[in-house]
C-alpha cells in the first residue's frame, strides 16, 4: 500500500507494471525526471493476499444499472477520485486496478506534461513506451509522425489521446454524446486532457482473480457477446459547470467475475445475479455496456488557479457498512448493546470518571471539562469506535481540510472557516496563494469601522451617532451572529443589535417600530447581494429610511454591506468603502468568524470578537494535534455515531444551563442538520445507514418543565449534552439562583443515568403512606428505567474565548461524523428545490385567476389563498 498525496492505492494487476515476466508497459521509470515520480505501487506477494484484500474491499449488493459510471481523476499526480455508483458494483479491486493503470501509464508518457511549445507530432516522435507496447499487443503500429499536426488536433496511439478542449469544444462530430450525470462530476475549465483507453482491446486487465469481457466470453462461449473488434466506439464527454465540453471519455463493457474456477463452482450465468457474496452482474452489462471516465489534468505549475476538476473521492475506503471495523461494532453491539448499563459500569469501576473525561486547560479562561462517563459505552466499544475513526481516515480528512484541499467537491471549494480564526497567522495556501493577508485585511477593516461606530465618531445624516444596528440576513448570516450576541450580552460595549431574517414582513415591521432612522445602521449580509429574502428586506428597510430622510445620498451613512458584489452594492447606494468581503470557501453556517460577524464586533467590540476567534483557534489546534482518544470533537462524534447508527437514536438534545446560551441549540440545528442531513454519499451512492440527527434543545431549567418527561420515560433514546458554567455573570441573591441552577444540572444527568427501580419506587410510596391496591396502581408510573446517556460540558465561565471554543468543538464534531458517514458536510443542495419552486409560484399569486399547473393539493392551496387575499 502506498500513498499518492493523501490517497492510498493498491495494485491489483501487477503484471501491467513490468514487475513480472510479462512487461506490457515498457520501462518502469517516468520519462520526465523533473516530474513527481512517486507513483510506484507495491506488488501483492501472493494470490492469497490478493484475494483476501479484494474480499475486504469489494462492495456488495445491487445489480448494475444503465447509468452507472466509474469516474477516475488524477490531479497533479496525487488525487484520485471515483464514482461510487459503479465502484460499489464492480468492487474496489477493479477501481484500484484502473487507478494503478492510469497513474503508471501517465508516469511513462514521455510527452507529459503537455507544453505549448511542443506539438503533438513531437509527442509521437518521442516513441513513448505505452503506445508501442499496446499497439504491438493489438497488432497495429504507432501512427506515423506528421510535422504539420496542429496542437489542437487529436492524435491516437494505441491507448492514449491528446485532446485540446479549447479548440474542439464546438466540434460536433468529436463532442456529441451524453454528459456525465450532475451528481457525479463538477468540473472547472481545463486546457488539455489526456484520455487513456482502458477497453478490453487495449488493456485486457487479466490477473489471477479477474477476468474481463473477452476472457469471460472465451470461458463461456454460449454467451452472445460481441468480439472486441466489434465494440462500439461512441464516446461520452466531460463537461464543466457552464456546459463547456472539456474532454473525451472511454471504456466499454467491463464484465468482472471472481475467477473462472469460482464461476464454474457457482454455476455462474452472467445473465443472472451472482450470489450476494460475489460481485453482482446483470445481463445488461453484456448487452449494452458501460463507460469508464479517466480525466488526466495538467500539473498545477502549468495550470491556472481555477483549472482543477473535482469528482467524488475514491480514497481507498470501502463503503461504510463494508468496513471491517463497522462490522465488528455491529457484532459487538448485537452481543452486548442491550447489556451495557451506565450505572453498573459506574459502580464496577470507581475510576470511570477519570478514564472517561477530558480536561482541557485554556490559556486564560480556566479549564473545560468534558465528562462522557455517563454513556452506554465500555472499554471494548470505545476501542472499536476509535478504530472506526482511524479506518474512516478521519485524521487524513482533517488534515485535508486544514490544508485547503477542496473537500467540498460538489462546489469545487476548500473549507477554510478555520483560516478566519487563524490567530497564529501561519500561511494557508489555496491554489498556491496565502489567504491570510486577505483575511487580516478584512479584520483590520472591521476594526477600523467598529471603532468609529463604538466611539461615536461615525455619524448619521443628522449628525447623531449610531445607537442601533440591524443585521439583515438569513441562514448563517443571521443565526450565528444572533446566537453569539445573545450569548455575550455581558460583554456589550457598542450599540444595541437587532436581527431581521424572515421574509414575513412582520419581522421587519416589528423591528422598525423600535428604531430611529437618525441613529440606526443597517448591515445587509448577502454575498451576491441577490438573496431574495435579504434583498427584499433590505429594500423595504431602505424605503422606510428614505421616507424619513428624504435624501438618497444619506443611505451611505446608514447602510453597509457584507458582500462581494460591488456593482450591486453601489447601485443600492452603499459606499464601496463600507463593503466587507468574504470568500466562497466560507460556508454560511460557518461564517460568523468572517465579516458576517460584523454585528458581533459592533456589539462586543473588536477585542472581544478576536477573543472569540482565539477560542475557536484554540480548539482547532486541539482537534489537529490531540490523539483520537484524547480528542474532544472526535469523542463526541463517535458517541453520536454509536447512538444513531447502533442504538437507533434519531435526535440529539443540546441543553445549556445558561440563559445567555438560549440560542445555542437553534444555531446548531442549522450547523448539524444542514451539514449532515444527507442520504447521498460523497461518491453519489445512497446510504444504507442513518446520517444527521435531529438537533434540538432549550436552556435548563425551562426544558425540565417542558420535554424532559420524554427523555426520562419516553420510548425514544435521546442522547443529550448538558452545558453549564461554574460561574455566572449575574450572581444575584448572593449567587443562590446559580446554585439552584447547577443543582438541577447535576441532578438531571444523574437521574437519567440511574433511573428508579421498582423497589426504590415502592419504598418511597410506602414511606408516604400508600399501600395495597392504591400503591400497586401508581407504582408502574413511578419507575424510571434510567440508562439514558448524557455528556456534561462544564466551563469556568462563558467568555468570548470559551464560547468560541464551544462552537468550534461542535463544528469539528459535525465534520468528523460527516467523514465517517462518507457525506459532504459542506454543501446544502437540499435548500435549493423549494426556492426554485417558490420562484415559479410567486408570479401565479399576482392575480386572482385560478391555477391548475401543479398537483391537485398545491393547486387547491394556491386557489384558496388567492380567494382570500
Amino acid at each position: 500500500m502506498e500513498r499518492i498525496g493523501k490517497f492510498e492505492l493498491e495494485e491489483v494487476n501487477p503484471h501491467l507494471r513490468g514487475r513480472r515476466e510479462e512487461n506490457y508497459l515498457g520501462k518502469t521509470t517516468p520519462s520526465s525526471p523533473n516530474l513527481d515520480s512517486n507513483l510506484d505501487l507495491p506488488v501483492l506477494s501472493s494470490r492469497a493476499q490478493h484475494d483476501k484484500r479484494v474480499r475486504q474491499l469489494r462492495h456488495r449488493g445491487g445489480s448494475l444499472s444503465q447509468d452507472s459510471n466509474l469516474c477516475l481523476l488524477v490531479n497533479n499526480y496525487r488525487e484520485i477520485f471515483a464514482s461510487h455508483a459503479l465502484a460499489c458494483q464492480f468492487g474496489h479491486a477493479l477501481a484500484r486496478t484502473l487507478v494503478s493503470l492510469a497513474t503508471h501509464s501517465l508516469a511513462r508518457l514521455s510527452v507529459w506534461p503537455p507544453s505549448r511549445s511542443r506539438t503533438r507530432s513531437h509527442a509521437c516522435q518521442s516513441g513513448h513506451p505505452v503506445a508501442h507496447a499496446l499497439d504491438q499487443r493489438r497488432g497495429s503500429s504507432v501512427p506515423s509522425p506528421t510535422s504539420d499536426l496542429a496542437p489542437a488536433q487529436v492524435i491516437t496511439w494505441g491507448s492514449a489521446r491528446w485532446i485540446d478542449a479549447a479548440s474542439h469544444r464546438n466540434t460536433p462530430h468529436l463532442f456529441s454524446a451524453t454528459p456525465l450525470p450532475p451528481r457525479h462530476v463538477s468540473l472547472s475549465y481545463t486546457r488539455r486532457v489526456l484520455v487513456l483507453w482502458a477497453n478490453t482491446t487495449s488493456f485486457p486487465l487479466r490477473a489471477d482473480s479477474h477476468w474481463m469481457c473477452t476472457d469471460v466470453a472465451a470461458k463461456f462461449p454460449g454467451l452472445n457477446y460481441p468480439s472486441s473488434e466489434n465494440l462500439p466506439r461512441e464516446d461520452v464527454l466531460l463537461r464543466d459547470r457552464t456546459d463547456t465540453l472539456i474532454g473525451k471519455v472511454l471504456f466499454r463493457r467491463p464484465c468482472l467475475v471472481d475467477s473462472a474456477t469460482e464461476a464454474v463452482n457457482n454455476g455462474l450465468n452472467l445473465r443472472t445475479r451472482i450470489p450476494a457474496s460475489k460481485v453482482n452482474i446483470s445481463g445488461n452489462c453484456l448487452q449494452k455496456g458501460y463507460t469508464l471516465y479517466i480525466h488526466m489534468e495538467k500539473p498545477n505549475r502549468e495550470s491556472g488557479p481555477h483549472e482543477s476538476a473535482v469528482i467524488s473521492t475514491m480514497d481507498g475506503r470501502p463503503k461504510l457498512t463494508d468496513e471491517q471495523t463497522w462490522k465488528d461494532l455491529k457484532n459487538y453491539f448485537a452481543q452486548n448493546g442491550s447489556k451495557i448499563n451506565i450505572n453498573h459500569l459506574m459502580k464496577s469501576d470507581p475510576s470511570r470518571f477519570e478514564k472517561y473525561s477530558l480536561l482541557i486547560p485554556t490559556p486564560e479562561d480556566g479549564k473545560i471539562l468534558i465528562d462522557f462517563s455517563k454513556n452506554r459505552v465500555d472499554d471494548n466499544a470505545l476501542s472499536l469506535l476509535l478504530k472506526l475513526a482511524k479506518a474512516r481516515k478521519v485524521e487524513a480528512a482533517r488534515d485535508a481540510m486544514f490544508s485547503a484541499e477542496k473537500i467540498n467537491f460538489t462546489e469545487d471549494r476548500a473549507v477554510l472557516h478555520t483560516a478566519l480564526r487563524n490567530r497564529s497567522n501561519t500561511p494557508i495556501l489555496l491554489d498556491g496563494k496565502d489567504v491570510m493577508p486577505e483575511v487580516n485585511a478584512v479584520l483590520n477593516h472591521m476594526r477600523e469601522f467598529t471603532q468609529q461606530v463604538i466611539s461615536k465618531t461615525w455619524k448619521g445624516y443628522t449628525g447623531k451617532s449610531i445607537e442601533d444596528v440591524v443585521n439583515i440576513g438569513i441562514g448563517g448570516s443571521d443565526l450565528g451572529p444572533l446566537m453569539v450576541t445573545e450569548a455575550l450580552k455581558p460583554y456589550a460595549v457598542g450599540p444595541k443589535v437587532h436581527f431581521v431574517s424572515n421574509i414575513d414582513g412582520t419581522h421587519l415591521a416589528e423591528t422598525l417600530k423600535k428604531l430611529d432612522p437618525e441613529t440606526v445602521l443597517f448591515i445587509i449580509a448577502s454575498k451576491t447581494f441577490t438573496t431574495q429574502e435579504t434583498i427584499t428586506n433590505a429594500l423595504s428597510a431602505k424605503k422606510w429610511f428614505l421616507s424619513k430622510a428624504n435624501d438618497p445620498s444619506t443611505v451611505s451613512k446608514h447602510f453597509v454591506a457584507l458582500s462581494t458584489n460591488a456593482p450591486k452594492v453601489i447601485e443600492f447606494g452603499i459606499d464601496e468603502k463600507n463593503m466587507f468581503g468574504f470568500w466562497d470557501w466560507v460556508g454560511g453556517r460557518y461564517s460568523l468568524w468572517s465579516a458576517i460577524g460584523l454585528s458581533i464586533a459592533l456589539y462586543i467590540g473588536m477585542d472581544n470578537f478576536e477573543r472569540l476567534l482565539a477560542g475557536a483557534h484554540f480548539i482547532d489546534n486541539h482537534f489537529r494535534t490531540a490523539p483520537l482518544e484524547k480528542n474532544v470533537p472526535v469523542i463526541l462524534a463517535l458517541l453520536g455515531v454509536w447512538y444513531h447508527n447502533f442504538y437507533g437514536a434519531e435526535t440529539h438534545a443540546l441543553l445549556p444551563y445558561d440563559q445567555y446560551l438560549h440560542r445555542f441549540a437553534a444555531y446548531f440545528q442549522q450547523g448539524d442538520m444542514e451539514s449532515n442531513g444527507k442520504y447521498v454519499t460523497r461518491s453519489g451512492g445512497v446510504v444504507d445507514y442513518s446520517t444527521g440527527p435531529i438537533v434540538w434543545g432549550e436552556p435548563g431549567t425551562n426544558g425540565q418543565h417542558a420535554f424532559y418527561q420524554l427523555i426520562h420515560q419516553g420510548t425514544r433514546l435521546i442522547p443529550a449534552d448538558f452545558i453549564a458554567p461554574a460561574q455566572t455573570h449575574n450572581p444575584i441573591s448572593g449567587g443562590q439562583h446559580h446554585k439552584i441552577l447547577l443543582a438541577n444540572f447535576l441532578a438531571q444527568t444523574e437521574a437519567l443515568m440511574k433511573g428508579k427501580t421498582s423497589e426504590e419506587a415502592r419504598a418511597e410510596l410506602e414511606k408516604s403512606g400508600l399501600k395495597g391496591p392504591e400503591l400497586e396502581k401508581i407504582l408502574p408510573h413511578k419507575v424510571f428505567q434510567g440508562n439514558r446517556p448524557t455528556n456534561s460540558i462544564v466551563v469556568k465561565k462563558v467568555t468570548p474565548f470559551v464560547l468560541g471554543a464551544l462552537i468550534a468543538t461542535y463544528e469539528h464534531k459535525i465534520f468528523t461524523q460527516g467523514v465517517i458517514w462518507d457525506i459532504n458536510s459542506y454543501d446544502q443542495w437540499g435548500v435549493e428545490l423549494g426556492k426554485q419552486l417558490a420562484k415559479a409560484i410567486e408570479p401565479e399569486l399576482q392575480d386572482s385567476s385560478p391555477v391548475s399547473t401543479h398537483d391537485p393539493s398545491t393547486n387547491g392551496l394556491i386557489n384558496f389563498l388567492k380567494a382570500n387575499f
